[in-house]
């Protein structure tokens, strides 16, 4: 039987790994947020290592944006996450990668063609999910159209 200092103990260590794992998730899903458009379509979190923020890009040229906007986006990681303690940020080029983003002329496209789809995502918070919520709508009436079709 343990007692109840070891039970404590192991809440607690539990309790700060589980703060920490949502502070992570927060960052990742955030990054968007970071950098803004359009590096955010183009660039991707990795991995942290220590105090390094480990970052995928895909093209040279983006990673050269990155380069040039560190000091500013260390400033904001700072700002937004100081528990994660990043005082670096690393980052390589992967030509095979891509960001599942909806495509931007598609996307605007089905924001004229469909209010009442609109309407019905505007009730989500996050811009990124609010546009594949719609592209998945989108697609579905596209496949159901189809259907009636033949």
């Amino acid at each position: 039987m343990d007692s109840a200092g070891d039970i404590l103990k192991a809440l607690l260590i539990r309790h700060d790994l589980i703060e920490k794992g949502s502070n992570y998730s927060s960052l990742f899903k955030g990054w968007a947020g970071i950098v803004g458009p359009p590096l955010m379509d183009h660039s991707r979190i990795i991995d942290i290592k220590n105090t390094s923020l480990l970052i995928e890009v895909d093209h040279p040229g983006w990673l050269q944006i990155l380069h040039f906007k560190k000091r500013l986006l260390l400033k904001k990681l700072k700002g937004r996450y100081p528990e994660l303690n990043i005082k670096d940020l690393h980052a390589k080029v992967n030509l095979n990668f891509s960001v599942l983003k909806p495509d931007r002329k598609k996307r605007e496209k089905r924001e004229i063609e469909n209010p009442e789809i609109d309407s019905i995502v505007s009730q989500v918070k996050e811009d990124e999910l609010k546009g594949l919520l719609k592209n998945l709508f989108v697609s579905a009436l596209e496949r159901q159209s189809k259907k009636e079709d033949f």
